[in-house]
């Protein structure tokens, strides 16, 4: 497994959190377990605006293998307004090669 493989595809998903497509996510697949409207709704209670984070942030990843399973769970916190927040993006990551991994994101809550 490659965090840089992974930290592309989590950047990715980012942009389109902060350009608000949160439509775009669920029409990419990936929104299986929150709706858009559910991230709309977090992100905006929040308050601030989703940023994406400085590169080297995306080569230490908090990911964690699912025993007994070809799966990932990747915790990401958000950056607000050029900062590092609480907020944080909970995602599955899955598959037998990187070429082939899905990405779910699963929750997104402050911890």
């Amino acid at each position: 497994m490659s965090e840089i493989g992974i930290g592309k595809q989590v950047k990715n998903i980012l942009l389109k959190l902060k350009d608000k497509k949160y439509r775009q996510l669920a029409a990419d697949d990936y929104l299986k377990r929150v709706s858009a409207e559910e991230m709309n709704t977090v992100i905006s209670d929040y308050g601030g605006e989703v940023t994406v984070p400085p590169d080297h942030v995306f080569n230490n990843l908090d990911i964690t293998p699912i025993i007994g399973t070809e799966e990932y769970t990747i915790h990401f916190n958000l950056w607000i307004d050029d900062k590092e927040s609480d907020l944080t993006l909970i995602l599955t990551c899955s598959g037998q090669q990187q070429t082939d991994f899905r990405y779910t994101i699963d929750d997104i809550l402050i911890m």
